[in-house]
């Protein structure tokens, strides 16, 4: 072999290595990669799921990871979404989830006894406060479960979700990129199965399985509470009926401004959510404002 020969050998070995040391991972290994952390996180996740709602046996499956581009994955997301970047990964290996709404909103409605079918979510109108908070603590709900399949370093903790209904909005992947996708599907004996995706680009995979925590720290079992989580967070309006009058249909149409009406606001002033009484207290004074002190709560664990 001559000097040029010998010289065109070693070139073509050393493209031939250095190939070989860039070569990124297949697609069968990412996909498996990430079928390892949806098997993780079923149990993990039923666990959760079941502490938002307060019941038991819930179960989740993973199904098969597969890789498609973003835009396919675009065209599988509703217009009007529970969708999130989790506070999972590094700034350019986030871990994006998006829940499927009408499961979600059948369960809140069944859970206030109202009509599953009557709420009209249309794209650009602001959800419901109920369904909104509901859907953080099934973002959080997912995080915690995860925190159980990773280790410490693929959390960034005290970060919340980031979260649009519009999956555009968030811009996650590039519309030409490829994205590694894995539906969960999260059961209870009764009610629809709520449905999610999980995805993140290919290059995320490798770098959350690095921090994969073989042992899987077990979760707690679910406690009882008064109230579901799910709902927990729900604002109701309270108001406190501090007097009454009966006034004859006489002199109601003959008030006018400026003229008094003595009035004798009652020892106990009763506190109204809606038309039922939860409470009543006296009337009084902290911090240079009026307050109301508790005597009596009718609204207890035991008849709520």
């Amino acid at each position: 072999m001559n000097m040029n020969q010998s010289f065109v050998a070693e070139r073509r070995a050393a493209m031939h290595c250095a190939a070989l040391v860039s070569a990124k991972p297949d697609a069968d290994s990412r996909l498996t990669a990430f079928s390892r952390l949806g098997t993780a996180l079923e149990s993990a996740l039923a666990v959760r799921m079941a502490t938002v709602f307060n019941s038991s046996g819930w179960t989740c499956e993973a199904g098969d990871a597969e890789v498609m581009l973003a835009r396919d994955l675009a065209e599988k997301i509703d217009p009007v979404a529970g969708n999130f970047i989790l506070p999972v990964g590094d700034a350019g290996g986030r871990l994006f989830a998006t829940f499927a709404l009408p499961p979600i909103l059948a369960r809140l409605e069944a859970m206030f006894g109202g009509d599953a079918g009557a709420a009209d979510l249309k794209p650009g109108r602001k959800l419901p406060s109920s369904i909104e908070l509901l859907l953080k603590r099934l973002a959080r709900a997912l995080t915690q479960a995860l925190g159980t399949c990773l280790d410490a370093a693929a959390l960034r903790a005290g970060e919340e979700a980031t979260f649009s209904t519009d999956y555009a909005k968030l811009a996650v992947f590039p519309g030409q990129s490829d994205a590694v996708v894995m539906p969960l599907s999260v059961v209870a004996p009764e009610g629809p199965a709520i449905t999610l995706r999980l995805a993140c680009r290919p290059g995320t995979v490798s770098r959350l399985l690095n921090h994969f925590n073989e042992s899987g720290a077990q979760p707690k079992p679910v406690t009882p509470e008064i109230l579901p989580a799910a709902i927990a967070d729900v604002p109701l309006a309270m108001r406190a009926r501090l007097a009454e009058m009966k006034v004859p249909a006489s002199k109601l149409m003959n008030l006018k401004a400026g003229q008094v009406l003595p009035i004798a606001v009652a020892r106990s002033v009763p506190l109204f959510v809606g038309k039922h009484r939860i409470a009543s207290g006296a009337m009084g004074e902290q911090d240079d404002r009026v307050a109301l002190q508790l005597d009596q709560v009718l609204l207890t664990g035991d008849n709520a």
